[in-house]
């Protein structure tokens, strides 16, 4: 895919968000200064771990909105005017609602403290001015457009101000092919990826990718990839994409189906074959012979980066083999040479 392609899709992806949302395209940020961009410490759509009867679930459910990094006792402030729609008993999350023309919007805003006790459901705020409560000691303020059960947005597209000044970054070996797994492989599950396989052999393609905004070293999801594979003449096989636009509803994809075992909040491991709710594959059922190549490309709001790897497909059995495996981001490449020959007996 050239240039024009892999930035169309990332047009639609952004422009695909802003018709969803309507008559709502911007917002300021809920602490201070509320015209300036904070800190992101989290963001939407990564995976997040659970203790369910006293066992760590790595992929549990995924982060339906943004971390914003705030020292303990900042005031938070309503990024749109409307009216509070619910305080729970512990007074630890506040969420509001804002009626733009014949459409409402949810916003939530978690790991509070001291939400004035005036503030209760019906009561009316006002953006950038009404105290909403003040960040806790988790130090940084959960904000979610949307709500348990009503449609969740990734906010960072209707912050404003917001840049995201780096390019998504790929690891090293980025992009993998290993055996097919399914949502239920636990997460000690081991990887151990193909550098060749047998025709008929289903896999799943996977990628170990994240996202930096401001800053080298930083460590978020992503929101979106394109998958092309080249087979060994050049032509590209039917893509498949993914994009975390937005989730409607009470709809929530399944964490386990997305990120591979050995995925947590600082290591991101996307599995592209599988659908958002059911266990997929690449089957190599009549392909031909040869060496094809897998690209990729990654999303955030702004940037998109590009990975390649290649596995050697064999319609005979295989027993020793002459091929190369690359994998790489776009500037770093890996060699791993394994020598041998095809073996056609059978």
């Amino acid at each position: 895919m050239n240039n024009i392609g892999k930035y169309f899709f990332l047009i639609v992806f952004l422009v695909g968000n802003l018709y969803s949302l309507s008559s709502v395209t911007n917002y300021s940020w809920p602490i201070y200064p509320f015209t300036s961009q904070h800190q992101i410490n989290g963001t939407f759509g990564e995976c997040r771990s659970k203790t369910v009867n006293g066992v760590l679930i790595q992929r549990h459910h995924f982060h339906t909105g943004i971390d914003i990094a705030g020292s303990e006792g900042t005031e938070v402030k309503p990024t749109l005017s409307g009216k509070v729609s619910f305080i729970p008993d512990a007074r630890d999350y506040i969420q509001t609602k804002t009626i733009v023309g014949d459409l409402t919007y949810y916003f939530e805003y978690h790991h509070l403290k001291n939400i004035p006790s005036t503030l209760v459901a019906g009561s009316s705020i006002t953006e950038r001015v009404t105290t909403l409560g003040y960040i806790n000691d988790q130090k940084h303020l959960h904000y979610v457009h949307g709500g348990s059960g009503v449609t969740v947005r990734n906010p960072l597209i209707y912050l404003h101000p917001y840049i995201d000044e780096k390019d998504p970054v790929f690891s090293l070996n980025a992009v993998n092919v290993i055996e097919d797994i399914d949502a239920t492989a636990d997460d000690n599950y081991l990887i151990c990826p193909y550098y060749t396989l047998q025709a008929g052999v289903k896999v799943d393609i996977i990628v170990y990718a994240h996202d930096e905004i401001q800053s080298f070293g930083e460590n978020m999801g992503l929101y979106g990839f394109w998958l092309v594979i080249y087979d060994p003449s050049g032509t590209g096989l039917p893509a498949k994409s993914r994009f975390f636009k937005y989730w409607e509803g009470n709809y929530r994809p399944n964490p386990m189906l997305i990120y591979v075992p050995g995925s947590n909040t600082s290591n991101y491991i996307y599995n592209l074959s599988n659908n958002e709710t059911t266990n997929s594959n690449w089957n190599t059922s009549n392909l031909s012979e040869g060496t094809y190549t897998i690209t990729v490309y990654a999303y955030d709001i702004y940037e998109t980066e590009e990975s390649f790897g290649q596995v050697t497909i064999y319609c005979t059995e295989v027993s020793a083999y002459t091929t190369r495996y690359l994998s790489a981001s776009a500037a770093e490449s890996d060699y791993n040479y394994k020598e041998g020959e095809p073996n056609d007996n059978k």
